[in-house]
């Protein structure tokens, strides 16, 4: 596909995102190696990773953000604070609402995020196609 370009600057920039890729590819590769490790080490990373869906990163993710899952005297306060809960507000069997939840935007979109590893995947290949020819 470089060969295709039209201008030695064209090709040039092609190139040098290529290694740019190749570089950050590295890195990813050594970030999820940490977080194997991590996921073998400290057992809230590993509990998390028992949750279908969850992978090691993710775990890391939600371990990052909640700290110390302690803090929450039960599993329903913990949903809350991820915000996966709504908060309905009834009163003699009618339905005025529902509260404004508080909590972690941040972990609400861990848990609710699609799994990400077959479209990275996808449009890496790709790309690598769209550069290499």
């Amino acid at each position: 596909m470089l060969a295709k370009l039209q201008t030695d600057y064209a090709r040039f920039v092609a190139q040098n995102l290529r290694a740019q890729l190749d570089v950050l590819e590295h890195q990813k590769e050594k970030y999820i190696e940490r977080f194997e490790e991590n996921a073998k080490k400290f057992k809230d990373v590993k509990r998390f990773t028992s949750i279908p869906g969850i992978g090691p990163v993710r775990a890391n993710q939600i371990v990052a953000i909640v700290v110390s899952p302690h803090r929450f005297p039960n599993k329903y306060h913990f949903y809350s604070y991820a915000m996966l809960t709504k908060h309905c507000q009834i009163s003699g069997g009618k339905i005025y609402g529902y509260k404004h939840v508080h909590g972690q935007k941040a972990l609400k979109a861990v848990f609710k995020a699609p799994p990400r590893k077959r479209l990275v995947r996808k449009h890496a290949q790709r790309g690598k196609s769209l550069i290499d020819g």
